[in-house]
C-alpha cells in the first residue's frame, strides 16, 4: 500500500517511481549529518531497513542507490517477536496463552537495542563488572528503552 501511494505520489510530482529509493539515500545523510561530518564525508554507505515482514540491505554510491546491488533478507521484527515468544516460552513465563505474543512484541519494543559494538558488549556482559559505554548505541525508534544494556 505504502508503495503505491509513493508511486502515486512520484507521478504527481513528475518523477520516476523509482523514487522510493530516496529514503535509503535520506537515511544515510540523516545519520553523517548527526554525526557532525556531512561536510566532509560522500553520501556512500549501506543502509539496513528492517520492517515487520522483511530487511533490505540497501548500497549507496555518492548519493546513488545500486540498484542491482540491493539485497532482501527474510528475517525482520516479527521474527524477532516470535523468537522472544519462544524464550519465554523455554523460561516458563506464567504468561496467558492469549497474550503471549502481545506481550512479546511489547519486551522486543521496550529493551531491543541495536548496538555499536557487538564484541565489546557481549564482552562486558559476560564480565561481572557494570557496562560503560563509551560510544552510544541506537536504540530502536519505537521504544524508550536505553541506548546501553545494563548488567544485574
Amino acid at each position: 500500500m505504502q508503495r503505491h501511494a509513493l508511486g502515486r505520489l512520484c507521478r504527481v510530482v513528475g518523477v520516476d517511481d523509482e523514487c522510493g529509493e530516496w529514503q535509503a539515500v535520506l537515511a544515510l545523510a540523516a545519520s553523517l549529518t548527526s554525526k557532525k561530518r556531512a561536510a566532509d564525508s560522500t553520501l556512500t554507505g549501506t543502509v539496513i531497513d528492517s520492517g515487520d515482514g522483511v530487511t533490505h540491505v540497501i548500497p549507496v554510491a555518492d548519493g546513488f542507490v545500486i540498484g542491482s546491488a540491493i539485497k532482501s533478507v527474510p528475517i525482520a521484527g516479527k521474527d524477532l517477536t516470535l523468537f522472544v515468544q519462544q524464550l519465554m516460552r523455554e523460561r516458563g513465563e506464567k504468561v496467558p496463552p492469549e497474550d503471549t505474543l502481545d506481550v512479546a512484541r511489547r519486551v522486543k519494543e521496550q529493551h531491543s537495542y541495536v548496538c555499536s559494538d557487538v564484541v565489546r558488549v557481549r564482552l562486558a556482559i559476560a564480565s561481572p563488572s557494570p557496562i560503560t559505554c563509551s560510544t552510544p548505541t541506537q536504540p530502536c525508534p519505537s521504544t524508550s528503552a536505553p541506548s546501553c544494556p545494563r548488567t544485574a
